[in-house]
């Protein structure tokens, strides 16, 4: 299974990889950024604040939930903002889901020639919902100048996630039964890259942001977090 690792300024994203015999592996890759639909989310997000923790997540018909949370709702200039987006199986037994390839390029963006990581994310700047989130372009939260683009691979074709937990098995392409990914994005961030020619980064202005994450079966979950003066 392939593996890459990438560690750069600003943006570290922690992916729980899995395989038979060797335990879990913890590597650090360059985040992806989405844009997506929604059409099998069956009932609206639901989002908590406690003590600043930020979290939504909704369930699809085909049994996961998909969930996104933030470390706190505001920030200053310059504060490392924790990103995590999770998708786990709901079902008490094995649920097998086919491949279906749809995650659109901007989730990949941050994960090239990464086929087997079927979610992502976006931060946009401003305040956007599930209708009006497609009109912007997301930020460039990885540095384009260090991008490592690895060895490309076949995809799955299919995804065989184990009961309760936000674990899934590779199934077909260049994978097999002994290869399984946990499903689970962590990113740190502060600024972003104004363009994909600049060689350093800015700090995200005061304002609100917008975060999307989905994945490649249509779910959508969105948050908003603000940076002040």
């Amino acid at each position: 299974m392939k593996k890459r690792i990438e560690i750069i300024m600003g943006v570290i994203i922690s992916l729980g990889i899995l395989a038979a015999g060797c335990g879990r592996i913890t590597t650090t890759m360059t985040p992806a950024m989405t844009t997506t639909s929604n059409p099998t989310q069956t009932s609206l997000p639901t989002t908590t604040d406690i003590s600043g923790f930020n979290s939504t997540s909704t369930e699809t018909v085909n049994g996961l939930s998909l969930s996104l949370s933030t470390d706190r709702t505001t920030y200053q200039p310059g504060q490392v903002i924790a990103i995590t987006v999770d998708e786990k199986n709901l079902l008490s037994t094995t649920n097998d889901i086919p491949a279906t390839d749809n995650l659109p390029s901007e989730f990949r963006s941050g994960f090239p020639n990464d086929p087997s990581f079927p979610l992502g994310l976006a931060v946009l700047r401003g305040n956007y919902s599930g209708s009006s989130y497609s009109i912007a372009a997301p930020l460039i939260i990885f540095n384009p100048g260090e991008v490592y683009t690895g060895t490309t691979t076949a995809e799955p074709t299919s995804y065989s996630f184990q009961p309760f937990i936000d674990v899934a098995i590779l199934n077909g392409g260049d994978f097999n039964s002994s290869d399984a990914i946990r499903l689970h994005i962590e990113i740190s961030i502060n600024g972003y890259w104004p363009n994909n020619e600049s060689a350093s980064s800015n700090n995200f202005e005061p304002g609100i942001y917008t975060i999307v994450a989905g994945d490649e079966w249509g779910a959508l979950v969105i948050l908003h977090f603000t940076v002040t003066n």
